[in-house]
């Protein structure tokens, strides 16, 4: 959750932004728990957009 909060630098470069003060820590942990929970290797979910049974997030909810 570190990186989310405070972002990644790599040889003084940016790799990814912090998001600390952007959104909850209970999005956060919502999107590493999607994430988490999506199959890695299934090219038909990838194919149709979809990830396959994964609960869809409602981020008007989430990013209040």
């Amino acid at each position: 959750m570190s990186r989310i909060r405070k972002g990644y630098h790599q040889n003084g470069i940016t790799k990814m932004p912090g998001f600390e003060g952007l959104m909850s820590q209970e999005a956060m942990w919502a999107i590493r728990a999607y994430i988490n929970i999506r199959p890695e290797d299934d090219d038909e979910a990838a194919k149709k957009g979809t990830g396959g049974s994964c609960a869809e997030l409602d981020f008007t909810k989430i990013l209040k």
